[in-house]
């Protein structure tokens, strides 16, 4: 299965079902899911659920992040 991780790492809180989003045990995707973000400069917050696994891309720092561009990068709220 291809995952969407652009779309999951977008800063928005993501509620994934086994099954529907994902293949496999939920410890396993979760451990994979924080690898992901790790190769693609985030950080991770993850909480299971008794129907699956909600996930929330960070900044580094660990900040929630902004609005991305097209190509996955911070908008700045200020102007040039």
């Amino acid at each position: 299965m291809i995952y969407p991780w652009d779309q999951w790492f977008d800063g928005a809180i993501w509620r994934l079902t086994p099954g529907e989003d994902f293949d496999g045990p939920v410890p396993t995707f979760r451990s994979y899911c924080y690898r992901q973000a790790g190769e693609r400069g985030y950080r991770l917050r993850t909480r299971r659920s008794h129907d699956g696994l909600y996930i929330q891309a960070l900044a580094l720092d660990g900040s929630e992040l902004g609005p991305l561009d097209e190509h996955g990068l911070p908008i700045s709220s200020q102007s040039p």
